[in-house]
This record gives C-alpha cells, structure tokens and sequence, in this order.
C-alpha cells in the first residue's frame, strides 16, 4: 500500500499511539524517550499536515477520505478536489451549444418540473460520502476521481534501477558496442551480472 495518501494517516496516528503510552502507561524512567520520539517524529514529518499534496493525497483514498485531515483544513481541502475535478471536466460532459439554446415548447409537460440535478459534476460529493474503502471498487462510478487519485497518490519511479544497469553494463555502454542488437546486449549484460555466480565466488 505504498501511496503518498497514505503518509499522513500513519504520522497522525503513530504519534497519537505515543502519546496515549505516554499519557495511559505509568513510565518510570522512558517519558524522555517518548517525548524525544514525537519531537522527533514531529520535526521530521510535520510538514505533511500543511502540505496540499499531502492533504490532497490523502483526501482522495477511499481507506481515509477527510477522517485524518484538521477540522480547519477539511474546507479547502474539499474545495481543493472539486477544483481538481473541474479541471478534468471533458467538453463531452458539458452541454452542446444547441443543448443549451434549445428553446422550450409550451406543449413540452417536462418543462414545468425541475431538472434532476447532473450527478457526473458532484463526484467529490458522492465519494466523500461513500463508506466504501475499497480501491477496486470505490471509484468505479467516479472516473474523474479515479484520475485525482491517480494524480495525488502515484509517485514518480526512481531512478536507482537504471543507475545500477548503468554501473553493471561497465564496457558494455562504450561508444565501440554501439551497434549491439538488443538480443546481444541483453546476453552481454546477464553474462557481466552473473559472472560471479559461473565463477564461484
């Protein structure tokens, strides 16, 4: 379960779980450790409960929601999400021209009742209310959330995988192997990775 979302809840509530040890256990001689942990703790992390992304992130999980996010902070952080969703808002949703100039017939009985509210432009709303905490099924009606989601929560790949094929290949990434078809290349460097194992050593 490695998403950005995540973080806040488990900072929140490890340093809730310190301070009820600190405030229920009767420690004798631990008390300064406890309180150098959530100093610790504190000073390390604490800027995850004033980051946007981060309030975002978790905002938008469907395993939290707004349950970790400061009284304070729910309001913009819900007007955060619905900016977001507004701006994935497609022109297919919106309406056509001609939807919008289309004149009313007075023989037309609809027009007499209000117009059922569009639910695809209120996805925050339906999901802040769902209870479903399920990432498989929570946004299965709410595409544009998915997306923030998405957005919020995926972290960019590191690039420790690539800088170790690039110390393995040695001889390999010269400018003379520059005519290496992939098949030879992929030989060539599982041979330089595995020569160890073929060696004995």
């Amino acid at each position: 379960m490695a998403y950005y979302g995540v973080l806040l809840p488990t900072i929140a509530t490890l340093i809730e779980k310190l301070q009820k040890i600190k405030r229920e256990s009767k420690l004798q001689y631990c008390t300064p450790l406890v309180d150098a942990l959530i100093g610790g703790v504190k000073q390390r992390f604490g800027y995850v409960f004033e980051s946007r992304k981060c309030l975002m992130a978790t905002a938008c999980h469907p395993m939290f929601r707004m349950e970790y996010i400061l009284m304070e902070q729910k309001a913009d952080t819900e007007t955060g999400l619905r900016e977001e969703v507004r701006r994935l808002q497609t022109p297919s949703t919106s309406p056509t021209a001609d939807e919008e100039e289309d004149p009313v017939s007075e023989d037309d009985i609809t027009s007499f009742f209000p117009k059922k509210k569009d639910d695809r432009l209120d996805e925050v709303e339906v999901f802040l209310k769902s209870l479903d905490t399920s990432l498989l099924t929570a946004f299965a009606s709410l595409p544009k959330m998915r997306r923030v989601f998405i957005k919020f929560n995926t972290g960019v790949p590191a690039s420790a995988a690539c800088e170790r094929l690039f110390s393995v290949g040695k001889d390999i990434f010269t400018a003379k192997r520059s005519r290496l078809s992939d098949k030879s290349f992929e030989r060539l460097l599982m041979c330089c990775v595995n020569k160890r194992f073929c060696s004995g050593n």
